[in-house]
Formats: structure tokens, C-alpha cells, sequence
């Protein structure tokens, strides 16, 4: 896996000496979050629905990656075969270049200043609904599959120096531990046009997965932990059966 990825850094870095500012680009962008939230989210939505009591997650656990499948129509990078091998054999993977859109920061703006180039705003639509790749019971995915123009910039990644972060967190709007630190810069897609927008495209090992149908599912599964004791002295595992209890009744599916 690694003899892959470099062998894609290499070809990134050597194809980018010689390209245009502008790029035509064709990939994902994906979202990743955990089942369990997801399912905590869509239970207390039908509850709401059928006006019972309900509660609300304030925040969400998702990460992002981004992958470039071709750049000009003709520089192929990844493909659609290998996005989703590589994301489930390695829970842990970290990003070697990243998609921003439109709303940008003034910081982003400035990389524009020497182009007459508009840039549109691109809206993802909540209404995506969310796949599985392969057989992970831990995760679900919302897939992104765009067409555009961007603005190629390479950005520094030297993350022995103190102020990468800082210049990532403030000026790129970027969480530094979402990129591999093994590689020593990376490069940054600013799409200013974006002529395609896709969530039904998935690569390859992805499907469908209905969270309101797996309610059902996933909390008789749940019920069914709940009877079982946890060892003696495993406080943690006592916890967890206590909240799975609550998930259940909560959802009244025990009985």
C-alpha cells in the first residue's frame, strides 16, 4: 500500500512541474462519519416526525478526503477501484491533496488576483444519501463526484517546522492531521467552477445504505447486547450496556 501511494506522489509531483495555474479536475470528495451517530441522528428525526420526544446531536464526527481521478482529461491518478480498497484497509488514511470550494477566505481570494477568473459558489446538496464500502460496520460515507475548474497551489508540508500549523490551521482553514505527514508538500485545488456535481456515482465497493431501514436492524442488535452481562469489574462495558438500554427503550424496540 505505501509502494502505491508513493508511486502516486511521484507521478503527482513530476506531472505538476510542468502543468497550468488552472486545471480541469475530475474526483471525490467524501465524507466519512460513524454509523452509530448517523443512526442516533435518523431515530430521534422519525421521532420528531411523529411528534414523540426527541433529542438533537449538536455536532457530527466526520472526516474528509479528497482524490483527483484525472487533472486535464488526461493525467489519470487514482482510479475508482483503488479509493475504496485504500479507505477500508486503512482506517487511518491521511490525505496527499485537498478540494476547498467556493465560499473561499480572504486568503484563498488572494490566489486569484493575478486571474479575470469568476468564481461560483457550489452547493452540496443534504439530501445525498449515504453509502457502505464493503463489509465496515463502523462507518458510512457521503460520496461527492465533481467536474471543474480549480486553481492548482502547492502548499508546504514540512511539519518539523512549528509554524506549518499555524500557516494550515489559519490561512489553508485546515486541520494538520488530516494530511500524511510523510509527504513534504501537497497540493490544494481551489475549484472555481464546478460543471458537475454527482452523489449516485460511486466508486467502485461502495453501496447504498438506507439509515432509516437500518434503524430497525441495528436496534433489535442492540437489544440483543443489552441482555448480555458484562464482565465483572469492566466498568466501561457497563456503561455501554446501560446506554444501549436507554438507545432501546428509547427507540421501543425492547420488549
Amino acid at each position: 500500500m505505501k509502494k502505491i501511494i508513493l508511486l502516486y506522489i511521484l507521478v503527482n509531483v513530476s506531472f505538476f512541474v510542468y502543468a497550468q495555474d488552472t486545471v480541469y479536475v475530475q474526483g471525490y470528495y467524501i465524507q466519512r462519519f460513524l454509523k452509530k451517530e448517523i443512526l442516533f441522528k435518523t431515530q430521534n428525526q422519525v421521532l420528531r416526525e411523529k411528534g414523540k420526544p426527541f433529542e438533537i446531536m449538536i455536532d457530527l464526527k466526520a472526516q474528509s478526503f479528497f482524490f483527483s481521478l484525472q487533472v486535464n482529461l488526461n493525467i489519470s491518478l487514482w482510479t475508482k477501484e483503488f479509493i475504496g480498497n485504500i479507505l477500508q484497509s486503512n482506517q487511518d488514511y491521511k490525505n496527499i491533496e485537498i478540494f476547498y470550494f467556493p465560499p473561499f477566505n480572504e486568503y484563498h481570494k488572494s490566489y486569484f488576483n493575478k486571474f479575470d477568473i469568476p468564481i461560483q459558489n457550489v452547493e452540496f446538496s443534504s439530501q445525498c444519501g449515504y453509502y457502505v464500502n464493503g463489509d465496515d460496520t463502523v462507518y458510512v460515507y457521503k460520496l461527492y463526484y465533481i467536474e471543474g475548474y480549480a486553481l492548482k497551489i502547492q502548499v508546504d508540508n514540512d511539519y518539523l517546522d512549528k509554524q506549518r500549523d499555524i500557516n494550515l490551521a489559519v490561512k489553508w482553514n485546515l486541520d494538520p492531521t488530516i494530511i500524511n505527514r510523510g509527504i513534504p508538500s501537497f497540493y490544494a485545488y481551489l475549484f472555481y467552477k464546478i460543471d458537475t456535481v454527482n452523489c449516485d456515482l460511486p466508486p467502485k465497493g461502495f453501496v447504498k445504505w438506507n439509515s432509516k431501514k437500518n434503524i430497525v436492524l441495528e436496534s433489535f442488535q442492540t437489544c440483543t447486547r443489552s441482555k448480555q452481562k458484562p464482565p465483572l469489574g469492566v466498568g466501561s462495558a457497563r456503561a455501554e450496556i446501560k446506554a444501549s438500554v436507554h438507545a432501546c427503550h428509547k427507540t421501543k424496540f425492547c420488549k
